[in-house]
């Protein structure tokens, strides 16, 4: 998407002019221009940061009052927050979109000191011109310039999207282990007690109720991994296996 800024009184006709043109290069769906087809109620500050984080290249259509107009109290539109080329000229400026300088109508490029702090950088940048006498020599460039800022940023998100590897599917985990019936025998007849199979241990288990043991056959533990049945703390004696 191209993003077009402009100051309706600064240079309207001019602007209406070149847009014109664009769109004979460009869809129409492809252009927003400043906060354009705003419904009723709605944020002009969010729709405009929206409008140009969305868009790959930005042209700031810069003409002879662009710098200097004023508002109704005689303060200079360029330094207010929530001026619309403000806002939408920072937010272009903070999120690196390609922008382009174009002046129109005789306008000229602001140095930086005459700028606010979060627009210096666009002093720095290289401008393209539009005079009246050469409009579709110079739209030209203006055309060249947005297809290159379109490519730029096209190939920039296919480098930057993370394609998910696919690893080859390993063998199937192994179905869970039943219990040996002794096991669930001794949980039966108490509840309380903490039963474990090993792969080559003798479990001694404590049983609070009653104080007695049991004891579990080498057998019966080598015929699966390790199970808790109850996690409720008991004592558990962990002995090596006797040989067979």
């Amino acid at each position: 998407m191209i993003f077009v800024s402009y100051r309706e009184r600064d240079a309207d006709l001019a602007v209406g002019r070149a847009l014109g043109h664009l769109e004979n290069h460009f869809h129409p769906a492809q252009l927003r221009v400043n906060a354009d087809a705003l419904a009723a109620g709605e944020d002009f500050i969010r729709r405009l940061e929206t409008d140009v984080r969305r868009s790959e290249a930005f042209l700031a259509m810069i003409g002879p009052s662009w710098l200097t107009e004023e508002d109704y109290r005689g303060r200079r539109r360029i330094d207010r927050d929530n001026d619309y080329v403000v806002v939408a000229l920072r937010t272009a400026l903070r999120t690196r979109k390609r922008v382009i300088p174009v002046l129109v109508d005789g306008g000229e490029l602001p140095p930086s000191n005459e700028l606010p702090d979060p627009l210096q950088r666009l002093a720095r940048l290289h401008p393209l011109t539009v005079r009246r006498t050469r409009f579709k020599h110079d739209m030209r460039a203006v055309v060249d310039a947005l297809r290159d800022a379109l490519s730029e940023a096209s190939s920039s998100r296919l480098k930057t999207e993370l394609v998910t590897p696919i690893l080859p599917r390993g063998p199937e985990p192994p179905p869970p282990t039943k219990p040996p019936k002794a096991l669930i025998d001794a949980k039966q007849s108490n509840p309380h007690a903490l039963l474990v199979i090993g792969h080559d241990t003798i479990v001694d288990v404590v049983q609070r109720r009653h104080g007695d043991k049991l004891r579990l056959s080498s057998r019966e533990q080598r015929n699966g991994p390790r199970t808790i049945l109850d996690a409720e703390p008991l004592t558990v004696h962990i002995k090596p296996d006797d040989d067979d």
